[in-house]
């Protein structure tokens, strides 16, 4: 259906305050039934990203999911993250609990919150892989370099 198209979704926040949500997502797939499959490549470690997933520490899909469903209807999905390592290609299904409503809700609650700390004067924590870093859009932000120095 698509690919590397950009979404974005408007939240509010707290005193009227807003912020966008972005998102570059890969690739969206629909079949003749209307159910949609969104996919995302990796080149990480099939394993670690597995496990990630089970352990709920993955939201990236659910961050999509949650784009999409602003910005188009979606009455039937799935998704998967393709590994493309060690020249073999591994799928990984997103089980359906983890893309439900009420993880995308606790996700988006998350963020609001991260975003009301950082409005009120919170520390940044330093997130991110340092070999994934280079192909981020927000390294003025994140200050990876600056907590690892300090």
């Amino acid at each position: 259906m698509s690919g590397e198209k950009k979404y974005k979704k408007t939240l509010f926040l707290f005193n009227n305050k807003k912020i966008v949500l972005y998102g570059r997502i890969d690739r969206i797939d629909k079949n003749i039934d209307d159910q949609y499959l969104i996919l995302d490549y990796k080149t990480s470690d099939y394993n670690s990203l597995r496990k990630k997933i089970h352990n709920n520490k993955d939201y990236q899909l659910i961050l999509y999911k949650f784009l999409l469903e602003k910005n188009i209807k979606i009455p039937k999905y799935n998704a998967q993250y393709i590994v493309l390592n060690n020249k073999q290609i591994k799928i990984i299904d997103i089980p359906k609990n983890i893309l439900n409503s009420v993880t995308t809700e606790k996700l988006i609650s998350k963020i609001k919150k991260q975003i009301y700390s950082i409005a009120t004067g919170a520390s940044l924590p330093a997130l991110g892989i340092e070999s994934i870093c280079r192909f981020c859009n927000m390294k003025g932000l994140c200050r990876k370099k600056e907590w690892l120095i300090n």
